[in-house]
């Protein structure tokens, strides 16, 4: 991919890319490589670009599964073992290329999604209450 297309793709300009080349967002450089005077952006790099930023969610496997009778056994579909939020954490925005607003929403690309924020609260409120009560360990 050319600097153009990621340009493209993430809705900005080429000289925001080449900050994120030279740079990086939140501490995550895009890696490219330089031909002549231009990038090359490989498409897998820059996949991971985006999962590390916190923009996309790894695919999850799919996890519901019909059950199976196996000789008389039933075999219950499993657990998933990470269960991660299908929005980004509390300081992030909730989608980047979102519009402009002055509180949470799921569209705010300058405010976190309103459930992270409500859990980013709670978690906050429950170290607080710990902290009163004079328990030890607030985590």
């Amino acid at each position: 991919m050319t600097v153009k297309e990621v340009a493209a793709e993430e809705e900005v300009c080429e000289r925001q890319i080449q900050r994120y080349i030279a740079h990086g967002f939140k501490g995550c450089k895009l890696p490219a490589t330089r031909l002549g005077r231009s990038f090359h952006i490989a498409v897998e790099d820059y996949k991971a670009w985006r999962v590390g930023c916190g923009f996309d969610f790894l695919p999850q496997p799919e996890t519901q599964q019909a059950a199976e009778v196996s000789q008389g056994e039933v075999i219950a579909p499993s657990e998933p073992e990470d269960e991660r939020p299908a929005y980004p954490p509390y300081p992030q925005a909730a989608d980047p290329n979102g519009i402009l607003t002055n509180l949470p929403h799921e569209r705010s690309r300058n405010w976190p999604h309103p459930l992270a924020f409500r859990d980013y609260e709670r978690e906050k409120t429950r170290k607080n209450i710990a902290r009163l009560l004079g328990e030890e360990n607030e985590n």
